[in-house]
């Protein structure tokens, strides 16, 4: 609002006064095709009949005609079409006695911006069960500056808000919890970014809530004996299943002997391994399954074995009329083992036995077909990779155990299709990476891929190396970040660079840089607010060229004005507009 008042005084004895004037309405910034509401008032003083509004550069004339001492008039300008530039105006009230008194005024007109912002939502998935903790990330950038985000979960009393601060970039992670939701039914959702020209882009989607599953995994071990001998290498096999989806299946012996875990995102799984027993001591094992799927629903399945101290059997039986031959150390799965005995001439056996524990039990021969060279073979085809002992025993006519002879060889897994499934997942964990999906995605990612190759493989290097290079990617991600001063992104990277190595030197030393640049921004900004503020230019006239009025003084000036009697000179008239209103 513009107000002007003078009294004027005239040298015949009676005084005329200039009205107060009032320009309201006009503000220092308008937006292209916005509108301007002008209001022009006058009070006391003279009568004034006549009131003009221009603004020259958009060819605006206003001229209203009036006979009073008081009133107003309005208008309302449209700007579309103007030029983006800054606009001057000028409102002149003249009375009937021809006095002109100007107020002048500018406003800067900005090109609209019509640029919707773009935005997306990471981590929401299709289905969930009621009562899962849903977290995700929201993400939105504009060409100018972003105002506001909102998201909403309809039907739902979920409904966060975000001013962005005119910020060009953001990354927001949040969650919210469907703990007593309704189940069997879609839950729609809507993502809300606001520029600050009030340009607005929206994302939808949506979400199907079903009711939580509370069955149990199922699972059992097998394999696994009574009674080893201490040193024996133990094979095993475990099977495990789940109604929706298996997560996370753990073998252990107790205590804290053997710690195996398989990650697992599919409805079943079978796997087989083994352990040794070197170095253990004589006593009762308990080993445990434990089964937990994506719900955290568990199952724990328990067995026992015992190891014993080995026992010599030279010292309890008389040593072999015969022996046992042709037995090798190491075979693979599917190989054919072939032996045979010689010299079995003792009267008093009945019967010889051969066993492999715990595939084969044979009865070879009775005493009275005992033959000088007895010849046999057995095949390890869909046998398990491992450690076996094997058993030629002599029963008596009693069936008493007369001579008893033991061996062990070991069956190991063919090199060439443990190679080519390596091979097979490093090939898919670079396509992950190679495709970005470096922790997050839904055709999974190059993360738990190299951790399943290292679980297969302890040392695999190119797995290793790929898990470095994820370690590096995001290092470099939080760098530039902060380097763009976009804390939101540097936290959500931080996050990820701890998911994949939580023991990183690095990350406190980021968190820290994080902390001290963000507080120095804000200070920083702080201080250019207050100083834009304390600095913000006054307006100055112009002067006017000492030669073009070297004498003026505007307190002459004025009351020279006021009595009338001369005319001010163009140069004095010059100098009072710029330096006397």
């Amino acid at each position: 609002m513009l107000l002007l008042t003078t009294t004027v005084w005239l040298g015949s004895g009676w005084f005329h006064t200039q009205p107060s004037i009032t320009v309201s309405g006009i503000a220092p910034l308008y937006v292209e095709g916005e509108p301007l509401r002008v209001a022009l008032s006058w009070s006391g003083g003279d009568v004034i009949k006549e009131i003009r509004f221009d603004i020259p550069e958009a060819r605006i004339n206003k001229t209203w005609y009036a006979n009073a001492t008081r009133g107003e008039k309005t208008t309302r300008l449209s700007t579309v079409g103007w030029l983006p530039i800054q606009y001057a105006y000028t409102a002149t009230f003249i009375s009937q006695n021809n006095k002109h008194y100007s107020v002048t005024g500018q406003f800067q007109l900005d090109k609209r911006d019509i640029v919707q912002p773009s935005s997306q939502i990471i981590g929401l998935e299709n289905n969930y069960n009621v009562g899962t903790e849903i977290t995700y990330t929201l993400q939105a950038v504009d060409n100018r500056a972003l105002q506001k985000a909102i998201f909403i979960v309809q039907g739902t009393p979920i409904e966060q808000n975000w001013d962005v601060m005119n910020e060009q970039q953001i990354a927001y992670q949040a969650s919210f919890s469907t703990k007593g939701w309704e189940a069997n039914r879609y839950y729609s959702y809507l993502f809300t970014v606001i520029d600050d020209a009030g340009n607005q882009f929206d994302r939808t989607g949506r979400f199907w809530l079903v009711e939580i599953d509370r069955i149990l995994p199922q699972g059992q071990v097998s394999g696994i004996e009574p009674q080893y001998t201490l040193g024996d290498k133990i094979n095993y096999s475990l099977s495990a299943s789940d109604n929706e989806e298996l997560k996370q299946v753990t073998f252990k012996v107790q205590p804290d002997r053997v710690n195996q875990i398989w990650h697992v995102s599919d409805v079943k799984v079978a796997q087989q391994s083994s352990f040794s027993t070197k170095n253990w001591q004589a006593g009762d094992y308990e080993y445990q399954l434990k089964i937990i799927d994506h719900v955290e629903n568990e199952q724990i399945i328990t067995g026992q074995f015992t190891l014993v101290e080995p026992v010599s059997l030279a010292e309890q039986m008389p040593a072999f009329s015969g022996q046992l031959m042709g037995i090798k150390q190491d075979y693979q799965v599917g190989d054919t083992v072939s032996y045979s005995l010689e010299n079995y001439h003792k009267n008093d056996i009945k019967t010889l036995l051969f066993e492999v524990q715990p595939n084969i039990k044979e009865t070879l021969w009775h005493g009275d077909e005992i033959a000088p060279v007895i010849s046999n073979s057995f095949s390890t085809t869909n046998w398990q990779h491992g450690v076996y002992t094997y058993f030629i025993t002599a029963f008596g006519q009693q069936d008493d155990i007369l001579q008893r002879q033991q061996g062990t060889f070991t069956l190991t897994q063919p090199a060439q299709p443990f190679k080519a499934k390596v091979a097979s997942l490093l090939k898919n964990c670079q396509q992950h990476f190679a495709a970005k999906r470096y922790t997050v995605g839904k055709k999974g990612t190059a993360l738990e891929c190299y951790r399943e190759v290292l679980a297969m493989d302890a040392g695999n290097v190119e797995a290793t190396k790929g898990l470095k290079a994820i370690e590096v990617k995001y290092h470099v991600f939080v760098e530039s970040a902060l380097r763009r001063e976009r804390w939101q992104s540097a936290k959500l990277y931080l996050s990820r660079l701890a998911e994949v190595n939580p023991q990183s030197p690095e990350i406190p030393k980021l968190e820290k840089r994080l902390k001290t640049l963000r507080a120095q921004a804000k200070n920083r900004d702080k201080q250019q607010a207050q100083k834009q503020v304390v600095d913000k230019p006054k307006p100055v006239s112009k002067p006017a060229p000492k030669s073009a009025c070297s004498h003026c003084d505007c307190e002459e000036l004025l009351t020279k004005l006021s009595i009338g009697v001369e005319p001010l000179t163009r140069q004095e008239q010059a100098y009072q507009r710029a330096h006397c209103q």
